[in-house]
């Protein structure tokens, strides 16, 4: 290797060429070192390495590693000891262009472009290189540290890269390595040696000039051999150069893509290497769009270079069919004609990546060229040799031509001496072949005809051709008709000639002169005549036919007539069937519809006849129309009166023509398919009105027969626009040209049968007995259940048998003689009748008669369950009402009671006291224990009197549901209806234990509540058993729950207006009432008083607005028995002392307060009697720790005894109450709130005792005794 590094400068000269740093001695130290390591290594990449692992000592770096960029790569030359080996990463931004100092290159914007390998380092830094014929270079240091350099480190590096830029200029390394790079300007690392990485080695740049030198031999004996090889031979010669160049370039697959119009690409040859698998199967008629990424350096005749396929972007549409091949490098030569792009050789590395030197691409772009030109030179070929048999072809078929038409063609040159003649097959020859041609027509020809030639060639001469010189010749002494026509001939764009066309129109001229005659005769007739060409031309009209239309001949000459005849109203299938008539020459009778210049519409009758030539051609058409306007008024009118009727029927009529296509329908045939008024039915033929199987049934099993008798009548399934079948019954008529067929809609008809036999079923079925008799009163039908009912046999004939026989004689005598004239004369009659069974016994039932075609319709329903179930109606109904008027008396009574008990209380209770003044004068005590005896027998009178109107009545186990059901019933049909009445209720028994009427009179009195919740209409009411037996966690709004008892749960609810809030207090209160004089207010006190009763209980949730919900629970089992004892006498009473205690008295009749206010201060207590709760009320609140207990009464004005016991329970010490009342069995779930309940009239023992017990009960509840 030529020692390229140069010589040493001196330490001095080094600081010289520095620049001024700023950095400390140790930095300059570390430069000039660098310096030394740089001059004194054997290379320039030796020098570089020492250099950049002294910078990593100095700096502290992990690792160094030195990089270049070409062609948008950055590839690693070279690294440290913890190099991770080779590396290489697109580089879109350039980043080698600048220097770097990151301190954390995870926040980079380019970090996720760089290797693996890299990104596991936090700092970063590096400066460019700019080495003389290089590509751009960096000197790259990485740690693992954050910010792991300093801007010093830094300074110190770039230092580093300017000594390193310094020591690489030398000027005859440039020159040497210059002259090479230029010529190979490409990268030669697989020439240089182990560890170099500068193309700084002229050897091996030598090295890489004579490689390219056998490459160009190899390339340019490559391509001798395609241009050479012959047409024939040219796959076989694409496929060897494609071999050759293949192993050449050291490709493992070498193959050629050909364009094919109009957007498809084509593997046309291809070779393989050993081992490699052929894709040509592979990539046929492949789309050409795959190409669109290549075209723009393809188009300017760059090739595309692709050295790792891999690195392509994702999105790439060739990268996934490259992948596919397993390709790893490819290089794309474009083929090119006239600038366009018609192919390109490619070559695969597949087992290797492969990097193509710009000379070796521009040595394989010559041996695409050459297949290019090779491919192309085959294709001219091809084409050259079908043009030449087309050109051959054509020169054949125009001599058969010239030798078939019957025209004489002569062709003369610029003097008008004959040298060509071809004669028509027809044309009779007027003078020889060999006397003809190399003479002048006036040496042959008549003079007249000679002279004739002379104008037409002076004729030519000045206007390039002429046509239609006429003239007479006599061939073989007859005399004939010619038409001369002729034009010039070129030759080099400049005329040398002329060419004659002879015709002989002998014929025809015999034919226009015919024509011209009948012209004649045609211009007098009154009919419309027309003269057309073959193509339907006018040539000419007669006057007849200019007046009618208004149209001159010299203004329609040339046009066809159906152009300006026809308008918007003519049938245009009737003109098509014309045009084709007379295509295939035939003549054609029509009808059309015309219509003048100004608009005006007529009918004509036509006859168009072909005119043919001798040889059978058509040469032209005659019409002749006669104006049947009037006609058709006048068949019109008839028509429209005949249509008026057809269309008027109610059964559908329809006319088809002899094709089956409808030409005419009526209204009611329209509408029994579905189609509309104004839809042309004139494509439509008879089978599309049908099923296709009904259409080969009806061709299978009926034509024949209707086409020989001319007519068929039957049944048909049509088919309907929507796709639903039609039912009709069709008569069907032969006429001349079609069918006239008149269909009956029987549709109604079917499923009138249907529904019969629908209702006949549901007759049979019916639980009602259904009969039908005739004029004379003997059955003619009777269902099952009419037969069930009397008794009689499914199997016996009832035609002779007679209403009377099912009824007893009584009732027939009193049905005719009250009933009968009303069934007459109404047509209808309903009651009951009781008949007679065939054993004998009654059958009370609800009868209908109706009369029915002079007999009666009988329609029967057996009532005896009814009138079972109507008596047990009447029986409870009559006993709730009992019920509900010994519960009024007895709330009346209750009420009666209450008062009379308060003033007996006052009697008993002064008595009490008197007896013990008295006790010394026996006339007083005598008197006193006469009023006591009376007092007492005030009381049981009083108490007798509570249970007034309440007998004893027994229960039992009753089923819930049907307790509502019967409920539901009693509010009768016109409450249910109104308020749309449900019940929910469960599939098993709901058993209860109650006195059935009490519970059934609960669930009636909230039913009805429920009904009037409000006065509009619907307020639903619904009524159900609740699945579960939970009741509601608060205590009852009424009546009260027995500890440890099971109770089933329903509720009532409604969605009228809702219970204010004020009024719930209120609602249990009797004779309070929101229905004004309508309601008693008993009802709801009536209900409680039944829970109270039977151990229930109830409760109410309403909001304003929203409705009401009443929830009731009721006992299950009966109670259990409760232990009894005898009254016993009071134990101890004498010894109760009350000394000290203060106790408030509450009663709001102020005797019955002072009496027990008496009794308790007879045992020293300090009683003090209120009458006005309120006030008692505030005074336990002012200071309740002076009052030792409570006695009050329940029924009391504004606050009662239950709300003076709250207050007193919620006193802080609360005050224990003692409830005197005269109706103990009122109290509620509020007997919780007292410690003891008594009734009036009560014993002063009683009362004392009560009190003493109650005080010493609260005593020990505060000192926490039990």
């Amino acid at each position: 290797m030529t020692d390229i590094s140069p010589p040493r400068p001196a330490p001095a000269q080094h600081e010289a060429e520095l620049p001024d740093t700023g950095a400390d001695d140790s930095q300059a130290g570390t430069l000039i070192r660098a310096m030394d390591l740089i001059h004194g290594s054997d290379t320039p990449e030796a020098g570089i390495t020492a250099v950049l692992s002294l910078c990593q000592a100095a700096t502290g770096a992990d690792m160094w590693v030195l990089l270049r960029r070409a062609n948008g790569v950055v590839t690693g030359l070279a690294g440290g000891p913890q190099h991770p080996g080779p590396l290489e990463w697109p580089d879109a931004m350039d980043i080698l262009s600048q220097p770097w100092r990151l301190g954390h290159v995870p926040d980079t914007p380019w970090c996720e472009s760089l290797p693996q390998a890299l990104r596991a380092y936090c700092s970063l830094m590096s400066v460019p290189l700019d080495m003389t014929g290089e590509p751009p270079m960096a000197m790259l240091l990485l740690s693992r540290q954050q910010a792991g350099f300093t801007g010093r480190d830094h300074e110190l590096l770039r230092g580093m890269g300017r000594a390193v830029q310094l020591a690489g200029r030398n000027p005859r390394a440039e020159h040497q390595t210059g002259v090479l790079a230029e010529t190979l300007d490409t990268h030669l690392a697989e020439h240089l040696g182990p560890g170099a990485f500068l193309n700084t080695s002229f050897e091996a740049l030598s090295q890489a000039y004579a490689q390219l030198a056998e490459w160009q031999h190899a390339i340019v004996g490559i391509t001798n051999e395609l241009l050479s090889s012959s047409a024939t031979e040219s796959d076989v010669a694409i496929n060897r150069a494609l071999a050759r160049t293949g192993a050449l370039a050291g490709s493992d697959r070498t193959y050629v893509f050909r364009l094919r119009a109009p957007d498809r690409i084509d593997n046309t040859h291809e070779w393989t290497a050993a081992g490699i698998e052929p894709m040509i199967a592979h990539l046929q008629d492949m789309p050409a769009s795959l190409m669109d990424e290549w075209r723009p350096d393809m188009a300017t005749g760059r090739a595309v270079h692709i050295p790792d396929v891999a690195a392509l972007p994702q999105g790439s549409a060739v990268r996934e069919v490259l992948m596919m091949q397993a390709i790893r490098s490819l290089l794309a030569v474009p083929m090119l004609r006239d600038g366009k792009i018609v192919g390109f050789v490619g070559f695969d590395a597949v087992r290797a990546y492969r990097r193509f030197l710009p000379q070796e691409i521009q040595l394989l772009q010559a041996v695409a060229n050459a297949v290019s030109i090779v491919l192309d030179r085959c294709a001219a070929e091809r084409a050259a040799a079908v043009a030449h048999a087309d050109l051959e072809a054509e020169r054949n078929r125009l001599q058969q031509t010239l030798a078939a038409i019957p025209d004489l063609v002569l062709e003369l040159d610029h003097e008008g001496r004959f040298t060509a003649h071809v004669a028509g097959a027809a044309l009779r020859p007027m003078v020889s072949t060999d006397r003809l041609l190399g003479h002048m027509p006036e040496d042959v020809l008549p003079p007249d005809l000679a002279a004739l030639a002379r104008r037409v060639m002076r004729t030519v001469d000045h206007e390039g051709s002429v046509s239609g010189q006429e003239y007479e010749l006599a061939i073989e002494g007859e005399p004939r008709w010619y038409s001369l026509s002729a034009a010039a001939k070129c030759a080099h764009g400049r005329p040398c000639g002329y060419v004659f066309v002879i015709r002989d129109i002998t014929t025809q001229l015999h034919q226009r002169r015919r024509l011209q005659r009948l012209g004649k005769i045609a211009e007098l007739t009154s009919n419309l005549v027309i003269v057309t060409d073959a193509d339907q031309r006018i040539e000419w009209v007669n006057p007849a036919f200019e007046r009618r239309t208004g149209w001159r001949l010299e203004e329609i000459t040339g046009t066809r007539p159906d152009s300006f005849l026809a308008s918007d109203s003519t049938d245009r299938a009737e003109m098509h069937r014309i045009g084709a008539a007379l295509r295939n020459g035939e003549p054609v009778r029509a009808e059309l519809l015309n219509q003048t210049r100004n608009g005006e519409t007529y009918w004509i009758s036509k006859d168009i006849q072909p005119l043919f030539g001798s040889s059978g051609q058509i040469e032209g058409y005659v019409a002749v129309q006669t104006d049947i306007t009037e006609i058709k008024r006048s068949h019109h009118a008839a028509l429209r009166d005949r249509a008026v009727a057809l269309d008027a029927s109610g059964d559908g009529i329809a006319i088809t023509d002899s094709s089956g296509h409808y030409i005419y329908m009526n209204a009611a045939h329209r509408r029994m398919f579905g189609i509309g008024d104004d839809e042309d039915i004139h494509h439509l033929t008879w089978r599309d009105l049908l099923p296709p199987d009904t259409v080969s049934a009806f061709t299978a099993e009926h034509w024949d027969s209707f086409a020989a008798a001319g007519t068929w009548r039957g049944e048909l399934e049509g088919l309907h626009r929507d796709g639903s079948p039609v039912q009709q019954e069709v008569s069907l008529t032969l006429r001349d040209s079609g069918i006239l067929c008149i269909a009956r809609d029987i549709s109604k008809r079917r499923q009138m049968e249907r529904t019969l036999r629908d209702r006949a079923v549901a007759l049979d079925a019916s639980d009602d007995g259904i009969a039908i008799t005739d004029s004379s009163g003997h059955y003619t039908y009777m269902n099952a259940a009419h037969r069930h009912m009397f008794g009689i046999r499914d199997d016996e004939d009832i035609s002779t048998l007679h209403w009377h026989a099912l009824y007893p004689d009584e009732t027939i005598r009193r049905f005719m003689a009250r009933e009968w004239e009303k069934l007459q004369a109404d047509g209808r009659w309903r009651g009951e009748l009781h008949g007679l069974h065939r054993d004998g016994s009654p059958v009370p039932q609800e009868v209908s008669l109706t009369l029915h075609d002079g007999g009666i319709l009988c329609m029967t329903r057996g009532i005896a369950r009814q009138l079972q179930i109507a008596a047990e109606r009447a029986r409870l109904r009559e006993e709730l009402q009992r019920a509900q008027k010994r519960e009024t008396i007895a709330h009346i009574a209750s009420g009666v009671a209450h008062d009379l008990n308060n003033l007996v209380a006052v009697v008993a209770g002064s008595i009490s006291l008197l007896e013990k003044s008295v006790t010394e004068d026996e006339d007083a005590a005598a008197s006193v224990e006469r009023v006591r005896r009376a007092a007492e027998a005030a009381r049981d009178l009083v108490n007798g009197l509570k249970h007034l109107g309440q007998p004893r009545v027994a229960h039992a186990t009753h089923d819930l549901r049907d307790l509502i059901t019967d409920g539901v019933e009693l509010l009768g049909t016109s409450r249910i209806r109104d308020h749309q009445i449900t019940t929910a209720l469960p599939d098993t028994p709901c058993p209860v234990w109650a006195d059935g009427t009490a519970l059934l009179q609960v669930i009636l009195n909230l039913a009805l509540n429920a009904c009037e919740a409000s006065t509009e209409l619907p307020n639903r009411v619904s009524i159900a058993i609740s699945a579960d037996a939970i009741c509601p966690d608060r205590a009852p709004d009424a009546g009260m729950l027995r500890r440890g008892a099971h109770y089933r749960i329903f509720t009532i609810s409604d969605s009228g207006t809702g219970i204010d809030a004020a009024m719930r207090d209120k609602l249990f209160d009797r004779y309070f009432t929101t229905k004004g004089d309508a309601g008693t207010g008993l009802g709801l006190p009536i209900v409680a008083g039944l829970l109270r009763e039977n151990g229930g209980a109830l409760w109410i949730d309403s909001m304003s607005g929203r409705g009401t919900t009443v929830t009731v629970a009721w006992p299950v089992h009966a109670p259990a028995a409760a232990a009894t004892r005898p009254d016993a006498p009071m134990q101890g009473y004498a010894h109760v002392d009350l000394k000290g205690r203060n106790i408030l008295v509450v009663d709001d009749l102020p005797d019955v307060g002072d009496v027990l206010s008496e009794f308790l201060e007879a045992r020293g207590a300090n009683a003090v009697a209120l009458s006005d709760p309120a006030e008692a009320s505030a005074v336990m609140q002012d200071d309740p720790g002076i009052w030792a207990a409570l006695v009050t009464d329940l029924d009391m004005p504004a606050v009662n005894g239950s709300a003076l016991a709250r207050i007193a329970a919620d006193c802080d010490p609360a005050i224990p109450v003692i409830l005197v009342t005269a109706l103990p069995e009122t109290v509620g779930p509020e007997r919780t709130l007292f410690s003891e309940i008594l009734s009036k009239p009560v014993q002063p023992d009683q009362l004392v005792t009560a009190v003493h017990t109650a005080i010493a009960q609260a005593t020990r509840q505060r000192a926490g005794i039990s």
